[in-house]
């Protein structure tokens, strides 16, 4: 039998496919994803950071709307597969707010309109600002 995080990792990984899936074909493309906090004592945790190649591609997606429909389909493709549905009771869904941790830094913009508690987020990045910030290494990037 699996754990109750097994299932939660499961729906997230199949509601990340969706969206990669939904979106193969749109520009800029979507690089690649990483997630975490799919675990059963705290689902509001989640947090889903969709990367693209360059700054210059995340500021395209920004302006186009790109990076609003992939929070919306997120959402819809993790309530689809049976992500616990009480955290994304919104009484007003709205636009999205952006902000940067860093004011004019492109790291960790999040768009915060997932969830009613503003713990659980989609965040977009790109692998260029990866580079530039931690030579790569994700788990610094995200993590320092």
């Amino acid at each position: 039998m699996l754990s109750l995080k097994s299932k939660l990792q499961k729906v997230v990984m199949k509601a990340i496919n969706v969206v990669l899936d939904y979106y193969k074909n749109e520009n800029p493309k979507i690089a690649d994803v990483f997630y975490y906090g799919a675990d059963k004592k705290a689902p509001e945790n989640l947090a889903v950071w969709f990367m693209f190649e360059t700054n210059e591609d995340l500021k395209a997606a920004m302006a186009n709307g790109l990076t609003f429909a992939i929070i919306k389909i997120t959402k819809d493709a993790l309530i689809d597969n049976g992500y616990p549905k009480e955290i994304f009771n919104m009484p007003n869904f709205s636009l999205p707010i952006i902000e940067s941790e860093n004011h004019n830094d492109i790291q960790h913009i999040s768009i915060d309109a997932i969830a009613s508690e503003p713990l659980s987020k989609v965040y977009f990045t790109t692998l260029q600002d990866i580079d530039e910030k931690s030579h790569g290494n994700r788990y610094y990037y995200f993590f320092k």
